[in-house]
C-alpha cells in the first residue's frame, strides 16, 4: 500500500488531479490496472487515502513541535504548516478531511487542535468554532 500511495502523491504532484488515473499509476508502478484495485476499490478511495498519506507527513511535522506557552501561538504553527503543504500540492485542500473513514491522519490533525484550543478560556460552542474557522482557514 506504502508504494501505491507514494506513486499516487507523485502523479498527483507532478501532473495534477486530472493525470491521476489507475492506467497511469499501475504504469509506474510496473503491474497491471487490476492490481490497484488489490488496495483501493475507486478513484475516490485513493485520492482520500492519498490525501491521509500526506496529512500524515504534516502531522510528523506537527507533532515534532514542541507545545509552547500560548496556544494560539501552536494554532498558528499548525494552521501554517497545513497551509503550506496545500500550497505545494494544490490537490490536496479538495479532499483535506472529506471522509474521515479514510482519512484517520486528518482526524489525529483535527485532534490536535483540539488540545490547543482546549488550552483556551472557551465555551463548548465557542472551542468547536475555533478549530473549524482554522480548518477552514487553512
Amino acid at each position: 500500500m506504502e508504494a501505491v500511495l507514494t506513486e499516487a502523491v507523485a502523479l498527483l504532484d507532478e501532473a495534477g488531479e486530472s493525470a491521476l488515473t489507475f492506467r497511469a499509476l499501475a504504469a509506474r508502478l510496473g503491474g497491471g490496472v487490476a492490481s490497484i484495485y488489490w488496495y483501493v476499490a475507486s478513484r475516490d478511495e485513493l485520492l482520500d487515502r492519498a490525501t491521509d498519506h500526506v496529512v500524515g507527513q504534516v502531522l510528523a511535522e506537527v507533532e515534532a513541535q514542541p507545545s509552547g506557552d500560548d496556544p494560539i501561538d501552536d494554532l498558528r504553527v499548525i494552521a501554517a504548516m497545513v497551509f503550506e503543504a496545500i500550497v505545494a500540492r494544490p490537490w490536496l485542500g479538495a479532499y483535506f478531511m472529506r471522509n474521515s473513514l479514510l482519512q484517520p491522519n486528518s482526524m489525529r490533525l483535527y485532534d490536535r487542535l483540539g488540545q490547543q484550543v482546549l488550552r483556551l478560556d472557551l465555551t463548548p460552542r465557542q472551542q468547536f468554532h475555533a478549530v473549524s474557522a482554522v480548518v477552514g482557514f487553512t
